[in-house]
């Protein structure tokens, strides 16, 4: 049984909590309810969250990334924090903290909900020892893949089958005993 990379998995569901967040917060601001201002922070939680988690960070050694479309200026921002966007301890700590006061609010406890989870991820990530590496594209063009030239001769290519090639080709005589 292989590795599970569990910040991908935390990844994952930090871009599907920020959306709830997003529409939570929408619903919670446009309707005017008495606590409007929790659907307001909702929305902005929401969008911090979708800024933080929407650049995939790089698999372990050996396994190919597949970056999200535009990721490049997101992943500047996370790199922008340095320490603090890399470790999924602080990722933890801040989405617990601020998973709270969305659950106050019944537009947005879902999105809340959906954040403890994400966190809950990152805690197993950040047990695990991972961290967030940036996926770049400039990445990719100093790997150097060399292509080997295509065969010049049909299979069988092999020495010995060059020398059966010719045999093949020799002229048969009358008196030959291997002939059947």
């Amino acid at each position: 049984m292989g590795h599970t990379e569990w910040a991908m998995w935390g990844n994952e569901q930090g871009v599907i909590t920020s959306v709830v967040l997003l529409m939570g917060g929408i619903l919670g601001t446009a309707a005017q309810f008495n606590k409007w201002y929790f659907g307001l922070y909702s929305l902005i939680l929401g969008f911090l969250v979708l800024l933080i988690e929407y650049p995939r960070g790089k698999r372990d050694k050996g396994k190919k990334t597949l970056e999200r479309w535009m990721q490049k200026p997101f992943t500047q921002f996370v790199q922008f924090f340095g320490i603090f966007g890399r470790n999924y301890w602080f990722r933890f700590i801040f989405y617990i903290l601020s998973a709270v006061p969305p659950c106050f609010f019944l537009s947005t406890i879902l999105g809340g909900a959906s954040l403890v989870f994400t966190s809950l991820i990152y805690l197993r990530a950040a047990i695990s020892g991972e961290t967030w590496k940036p996926c770049l594209p400039e990445e990719k063009a100093t790997q150097t893949t060399q292509q080997s030239e295509p065969p010049k001769q049909p299979p069988p290519r092999g020495p010995r089958s060059r020398s059966l090639d010719n045999l093949a080709m020799e002229p048969e005589e009358e008196g030959n005993p291997n002939r059947v």
